[in-house]
């Protein structure tokens, strides 16, 4: 069984923000997969992790808290240069 987490941004730095995000990712854990995709003014993300024991959860929530706190991250560093 897999459970997937789909994350939806509204942001004109769309495809900035996919560029910086997917760098990080790499050296994922076993069963996890990670999908970014720009969509004109949209960022969308996918998180799919599949369930092996309780631990898998706790990975997946750690991993889009991750994933949320490098946005704002990133977020915060465009909109300073602009």
């Amino acid at each position: 069984m897999y459970v997937k987490v789909r994350l939806e941004l509204v942001t004109p730095f769309s495809k900035e923000m996919v560029d910086s995000l997917k760098a990080d990712n790499i050296d994922l854990p076993h069963g996890m997969k990670i999908e970014m995709r720009n969509l004109e003014g949209k960022v969308e993300v996918c998180v799919e992790v599949e369930l092996v024991d309780p631990k898998s959860v706790l990975t997946l929530r750690n991993t889009v808290d991750e994933i949320l706190e490098h946005i704002e991250l990133v977020d915060n560093v465009l909109k300073r240069s602009t």
